[in-house]
Order: structure tokens, then sequence, then C-alpha cells
């Protein structure tokens, strides 16, 4: 398939696999063993494990919640429609922090992975399409507004920090320290 995020835990690998997700075994990194697979609702683009739960940013099918504990048989548990696009997903805790492309940063309650519910958003500039999350700040790699900062102290009503314009547009991030490492795309003008 089209692999476009993978997350690990342990010796798993849990792979986001346009429509499966793919669980390998990574323990000998010189011969990775597939496991199980799941085939997904939408497109699967971004992926995040806690614990033995995968969730998966399924794009117009919103978040899934996924029983790992058996990787051979990886089942569903529970869903969570968002407005927008999901795009990747990072979990914090019982919370589900979400790129909703052309809806934002939308957080989800994830207390019952088997009923995900909505806590609150924020409606960025651009489209959503990375996040990357230290303390309360979640950085969202935002198309054409660049990096928007969103306070999330309260997960029911984030609110914007700061707006940093890069000159392409921002696709996906991760934080190293206290960097951003920052994947653009050329912006036509």
């Amino acid at each position: 398939g089209n692999a476009y995020h993978v997350a690990v835990s342990g010796n798993i690998a849990i792979v986001a696999d346009y429509y499966t997700i793919q669980v390998l075994n990574i323990a000998n990194p010189t011969n990775i063993m597939f496991l199980g697979s799941y085939t997904s609702l939408g497109i699967a683009y971004g992926v995040d494990i806690s614990g033995n739960i995968a969730y998966v940013a399924d794009w117009d099918a919103g978040i899934h919640t996924l029983d790992i504990s058996n990787p051979n048989f990886p089942t569903l548990m529970g869903t969570y429609d968002t407005p927008g696009h999901a795009y990747q997903v990072i979990v914090e805790g019982n919370i589900a922090y979400v790129a909703d492309v052309e809806f934002g940063l939308q957080c989800i309650d994830l207390s019952n992975p088997y009923s995900p519910g909505f806590l609150g958003n924020y409606n960025t500039l651009g489209d959503s399409y990375g996040i990357a999350i230290s303390g309360n700040i979640a950085y969202i790699a935002d198309t054409i507004s660049g990096v928007e900062c969103i306070n999330m102290s309260n997960p029911l009503s984030p609110f914007l920090v700061k707006t940093y314009d890069t000159p392409g547009n921002a696709m996906g991030m991760e934080i190293y320290g206290n960097v951003i490492i920052l994947a653009e795309i050329g912006r036509e003008t």
C-alpha cells in the first residue's frame, strides 16, 4: 500500500498504510515480520499507540481506536467522526489531538475508548496536516499559515498563542528538544 505514518511501541510497529493498518514485529530490524492487519474504514494517514490501543487518523472516517493486545488480530473498539479529514493524531493521557485538515485542531475524549467523544477544537487559518505537542502547547503544521501554536491547558477551549509564517506550506513536524523540525512543500503565489 502507501505507508503514510508509523508508530512504535516496544517491538511492535503500527503502520498507517492507506486502506489498512499493518502490525509488524520489529524486534529484529533485519527481519521485520508481519503480524496482522486491519482494513480501515477510510484512508489511514496517521497513527499513535498508547498501551494496547492504536489510534488511527482515518481521513473522512475520523478517529478509530483499535485493540492491539493480540497484534495478530487488531480489532475495532470505537470511532469518532471528526468534522473534517483526520490526518494525524497524537494521544496524551485520555485525549487525542487531531490535525483535522480544514477544521484545525480537534480534542477528542478517550476516557472510554469504545465511545470517543468531542471535547473542544480550534479552527486554524489554513489546513492542518501535522501536529506536535510540548507541554500544554500543540504546534500545528497549517499549510499556508505556517505553524500555529495553540494552548491546550483547557482542552474544552483551546486558544491561539502565536502564528509563525513559513516560506512554504507546512505539512508535518516533529519537536526535538526546543526545536521544531518542519516538513514543507513549495508555496504557489
